[in-house]
């Protein structure tokens, strides 16, 4: 009979400190979905406001030693913050951090000029810089044309320059034009297109002749 009630004792004390232990259990969940943080919960937090103001140096270094370039950087701060402050509340948030860092945009300056068809004309290229500073190329111009019926000359004495010669025909022609802009042993093609419009040349004069006298009729 002792040994029944000592096994019923022992079982009333497991269940209590079951119970105990649920309780700090639920208690923990509980205060979480208060907003109260566990110290692990407010550690990771901290981990992840460290990491992202790390990152954020970094990309304000980048952005000084790079002065030539143009970055685009997306900073969502106010949803990062309040994703991470609701790291533990028992709210699944998800925060996304985009950082875009574009490669300069290859400008093209298409050209269109007009000329009649008795008519030619010189094309100078003046290379610049993405700041609009002077540069140079490596070697000449290159040039083919890409559809019409006009032409082209090129001189070397003069490598930056092309000379565009109409057709007898009015019409368009596309010239692609191109450059190194690698000044060492690579090559860096850089290229724009040209569009040479021919009109048909107007009559300035009526250019009256006389003709030889005969008797009237």
């Amino acid at each position: 009979m002792g040994g029944i009630r000592e096994r019923e004792r022992g079982d009333v004390k497991n269940a209590k400190e079951k119970g105990k232990g649920k309780g700090k259990k639920e208690g923990k969940q509980e205060g979480e979905r208060n907003g109260v943080l566990t110290p692990a919960t407010k550690a990771f937090r901290q981990q992840v406001l460290g990491k992202l103001d790390l990152v954020l140096s970094k990309l304000d270094r980048l952005i000084s030693d790079n002065e030539n370039i143009v970055f685009t950087i997306i900073k969502q701060s106010e949803n990062i913050v309040n994703a991470i402050n609701g790291i533990g509340s028992g709210n699944k948030k998800v925060f996304a951090f985009g950082v875009s860092i574009p490669r300069p945009k290859e400008k093209s300056m298409p050209l269109s000029v007009t000329i009649t068809n008795e008519e030619a004309i010189d094309i100078t290229a003046n290379p610049v810089t993405s700041t609009g500073k002077p540069a140079k190329i490596d070697g000449a111009l290159s040039v083919s044309v890409v559809s019409g019926d006009s032409t082209f000359t090129q001189d070397p004495a003069t490598p930056n320059m092309v000379t565009l010669v109409s057709s007898d025909n009015p019409g368009d022609t596309q010239f692609a034009v191109s450059a190194d802009a690698d000044l060492g042993a690579g090559v860096e093609t850089i290229s724009d297109v040209v569009t040479l419009t021919v009109a048909g040349a107007k009559a300035v004069q009526l250019g009256l002749v006389a003709g030889t006298p005969r008797a009237k009729v």
